[in-house]
């Protein structure tokens, strides 16, 4: 069935209830910028603040948008010689609110927090998956993270031929669920007793019999039997980063690395060895959710998650970013091909992976309250599932306030890992409708029956996506400030390598004793555990004499790390030569300018400076 004939289907639906919420669905989206806002509010940016701020494409996306980054400093022609700090939203088309944070963080810091971009630069890209923002502005709807790349979700021969439909026209895709289905279109869950807005899984043990089947809202445009099964695009850039990149799953590409997204990202970081932490905005949390350094991978031998040796140092930064931001609360989500998991794993780079903004606390009852505090249930999951059919609304609570693992003791299954494809996915749906009502209804679309062209009468409602996405937008001055606030406490952190100036003493005629040192007076090391293992480039201190002159001591010494207050301890003794010849001594490293010293044959030292 072609897809342009949608409208005139929809038309012809039989609605049975025309009740709706007070707000219009896609009132969630208002004050949200598309990409020509966004890109003149970069560009005022860059007009404005000349000398300050840099505006580069550093990749075109499937549909050629461009992927905008901006570069902050005092002065932006020298920011590569700078430690830097990464920050990266809009990488999921329904998290528009990172995009708006990361933007109005460049702002803060140009026009709140100059001093600080004396010190270090700041290099931001706000929207990183442009495709999938603009496809969720047109018709929020499932699978809010995939690009445009065309895929063949259903593996048949067309692609991209049957995705989600707006049957009720009111600009957003919702649910369908049907009542006792036929044995081809199963059943797997019952009306919440509690609010019948809801469905949760039928309890078996008490002989309670499943009743409804949920479907995305759509037609069987290829007449294969399902329901908006291969929808428009995709891959996920977030899952098609190279470290545990789920090599089976649809949405995470081809190969890792394979998407323009991606890739211009990852390019853009590699250029960039001075980068000393990051902070990426969006779905994933290891925030309120610490990561756990025991999973391993690659047989046993590369953390999953964290090393151990660097957890206290993620714990750190965890415990300033909420103290600054104020959030404490945040869905747990497994990071497999995410940018946090490789700017960690595979550049080295401590990264804070944070949502920006969840679910405001709700009202709720001494019962409640007592059974949110009981301990977990064991067999209690992600509220995610590769299945469409799926009841996000019937899912366990996946959020967590405490900061602990719930999926200790091992990496999950790529199958339950894999974001779900429903609209209806949303943690804890019986606290998000407490917010929807709080908002007049905002938020979710009542259930409303109508006659469906195969799957009969069936009713069309639930959760808007970006509900638990999208702050409403005059929230986002606020999310900013406390975002700001941790990027200056990074600042204050970032590590700090020092060459306390040499010594020389006279051994004998001829022979010189030289000792120095190389001290860290930051408050984070100059490459974490991970890092320090061939990926971020050392802290190097060269001796430049002929071999033969070195009696004792290395003519280099690599230095891997140094932790806060950390030293290092150089010591040579070198003979002089007959003509006198000075003896230079070089260190570097990506957070040490170089810096030089020459020794001169009476001993006396002479600084060179940093250059």
């Amino acid at each position: 069935m072609n897809t342009n004939s949608v409208p005139a289907i929809a038309a012809g639906l039989l609605i049975a209830s025309t009740a709706s919420a007070a707000a219009p669905p896609r009132a969630l989206l208002d004050g949200y910028a598309d990409d020509a806002v966004l890109e003149a509010r970069l560009a005022a940016l860059a007009a404005t603040h000349p000398r300050q701020v840099g505006l580069e494409t550093i990749a075109t996306s499937h549909q050629g948008r461009p992927i905008h980054a901006l570069t902050l400093a005092s002065d932006r022609d020298d920011a590569d010689s700078r430690p830097a700090i990464l920050i990266v939203g809009g990488l999921d088309g329904a998290e528009l609110a990172s995009t708006e944070i990361v933007a109005a963080v460049a702002e803060r810091m140009l026009l709140e927090h100059p001093h600080l971009l004396d010190e270090v630069a700041v290099l931001l890209v706000p929207r990183a998956n442009p495709d999938a923002a603009a496809r969720f502005l047109r018709r929020p709807g499932p699978r809010s993270g995939v690009n445009a790349r065309p895929m063949r979700d259903d593996r048949d021969p067309e692609i991209d031929e049957d995705g989600p439909n707006d049957l009720d026209g009111n600009g957003v895709i919702t649910m369908i669920r049907r009542l006792d289905p036929p044995p081809s279109d199963r059943a797997a869950w019952v009306l919440d007793e509690g609010d019948p807005r809801l469905l949760r899984g039928a309890d078996a043990a008490n002989g309670e019999l499943p009743r409804y089947s949920v479907h995305v809202e759509g037609l069987d445009d290829d007449g294969d039997g399902v329901i908006a099964e291969d929808g428009p695009g995709g891959v996920d850039p977030d899952r098609n980063f190279p470290h545990r990149w789920p090599e089976f799953a649809s949405d995470a590409g081809p190969w890792p690395l394979s998407e323009p997204e991606s890739l211009g990202l990852a390019k853009f970081v590699l250029e960039r060895p001075r980068i000393y932490a990051a902070i990426v905005v969006g779905r994933g949390d290891n925030v309120v959710n610490l990561p756990d350094p025991r999973p391993k991978v690659a047989g046993g031998r590369i953390p999953a998650e964290i090393d151990e040796a660097d957890l206290e140092l993620h714990k750190a930064l965890a415990e300033s970013f909420k103290e600054t931001t104020g959030q404490d609360r945040a869905p747990d989500r497994d990071d497999a091909g995410s940018l946090a998991a490789w700017l960690y794993h595979q550049r080295g780079i401590p990264t804070i992976a944070c949502t920006g903004w969840w679910r405001p606390e709700p009202a709720e009852s001494e019962e409640a309250s007592e059974a949110e505090s009981a301990p977990d249930t064991e067999g209690q999951g992600d509220a995610t599932s590769d299945d469409p059919t799926a009841a996000p609304a019937a899912a366990p609570n996946a959020e967590s306030s405490r900061g602990d693992r719930r999926r200790r003791g091992g990496r999950r299954s790529e199958e339950t890992a894999k974001p779900s494809s429903s609209p209806m996915s949303i943690d804890d749906p019986a606290a998000w409708l407490a917010v929807v009502d709080d908002r007049d209804g905002l938020g979710f679309v009542d259930w409303t029956e109508i006659e469906h062209p195969t799957l009969g009468r069936v009713e069309i409602g639930g959760f808007v996506p970006g509900l638990d996405t999208l702050p409403p937008i005059a929230e986002i001055a606020g999310l900013a400030d406390g975002q700001a606030a941790f990027v200056a406490d990074l600042v204050a952190r970032r590590p700090r390598p020092r060459v306390i100036e040499p010594t020389v003493r006279r051994l004998g005629p001829g022979l010189l004793k030289i000792d120095l040192a190389v001290v860290n007076e930051g408050r984070m090391p100059t490459a974490t555990t991970m890092g320090a293992r061939d990926i971020v480039p050392p802290t190097v201190v060269r001796l430049s004499v002929p071999k033969e002159r070195i009696r004792s001591g290395m003519p280099q010494t690599v230095i891997d790390s140094i932790a806060p207050g950390g030293r290092r301890d150089l010591s040579w003794i070198v003979s002089t030569s007959p003509e006198g010849d000075p003896i230079e001594i070089v260190a570097f490293g990506p957070f040490l300018p170089q810096i030089a010293f020459t020794v001169d044959a009476d001993g006396t030292v002479l600084e060179e400076g940093s250059r």
